[in-house]
């Protein structure tokens, strides 16, 4: 291996952290997961050093041939800095790559799990067409490449319903279209069918073997997504839609898409994501940011 450039990518999720130590052409050399510790952030980095250092070590990789790591992180970003975690329990803000640089003595890089998705996503796609990736998963992340910024949060439903997401924010797509959202709207339908409710799996949503799951994806699909997407691609001149997420497994991209098309003047392709995970963006972000700044 000693001919051959390394770095690590982390997907920071809520229930799991995916690791992947992956080559200058994105590669995966050696994956490895980890339980995602509630509300102790530090522990949790801890847990990826230590298991890096025992994964390295079992593989006799050397050190010194990984150039450097990004994570991705499920919250919004400034800086250095993550601003909270709530899916993780953190309210206050956090300077992860300030305690992983010193761990790692490497250069490390922090983005948002949505927008790592869409660098892996769009690096595939040489084409000149305005994409849009929506990651539809425990929240809704959304990647336009000229926007750096959260916009779950900030493309608002005209709904009656008043939701509000974990920003305090009324009735945002993140009410409607991650898998929080979702279940929401079965209790909805529950209570209205006079349906026990109970937490249930979005797999088992998809199954649709009751009336208040039936209602819940009829509604999912054919008014929270369809309208997402309608106001995507009017406010930012988007023409190629990009599914991801475990959500969009259940999805048929084309019926989706001619729903859409049927409600816009300009037709435009909706089609899933080749990566369900930040990995590979985690990587082409490590060696694009070395390969500037060599």
């Amino acid at each position: 291996m000693n001919n051959i450039r390394l770095g690590l990518s982390i997907d920071f999720g809520a229930t799991t952290i995916k690791c992947a130590i992956m080559d200058q052409y994105g590669n995966s050399i050696i994956n490895y997961t980890l339980n995602t510790i509630y509300g102790d952030i530090y522990k949790n980095l801890d847990n990826i050093y230590n298991e890096y250092k025992n994964i390295i070590e079992k593989n006799n990789i050397d050190d010194s041939i990984v150039e450097g790591y990004a994570i991705g992180i499920p919250g919004p970003i400034k800086g250095n800095k993550v601003l909270y975690l709530v899916n993780v329990g953190i309210k206050e803000p956090i300077d992860i790559i300030s305690y992983l640089d010193k761990l790692f003595n490497k250069k490390g890089f922090l983005i948002n799990d949505a927008d790592a998705c869409g660098i892996g996503e769009f690096s595939l796609r040489n084409n000149n067409s305005n994409k849009c990736l929506i990651m539809l998963g425990t929240g809704t992340g959304i990647y336009i490449k000229e926007f750096n910024e959260e916009l779950s949060h900030k493309i608002i439903l005209n709904y009656d319903e008043k939701r509000y997401d974990n920003q305090g924010v009324l009735n945002s797509i993140e009410c409607y279209c991650s898998q929080i959202g979702i279940l929401q709207t079965y209790k909805k339908y529950c209570d209205k069918y006079n349906i026990p409710y109970k937490d249930i799996s979005i797999k088992e949503i998809f199954n649709k073997d009751n009336k208040a799951k039936i209602d819940t994806i009829e509604e999912f699909l054919n008014k929270h997504l369809v309208d997402t997407i309608i106001i995507i691609i009017n406010k930012y001149n988007i023409n190629e839609i990009i599914l991801g997420g475990g959500i969009s497994n259940g999805i048929d991209v084309s019926i989706l898409e001619e729903k859409v098309n049927e409600k816009i003047k300009n037709p435009i392709l909706i089609t899933k994501a080749v990566h369900t995970n930040s990995l590979y963006g985690l990587n082409r972000l490590v060696f694009n940011s070395i390969n500037v700044n060599q």
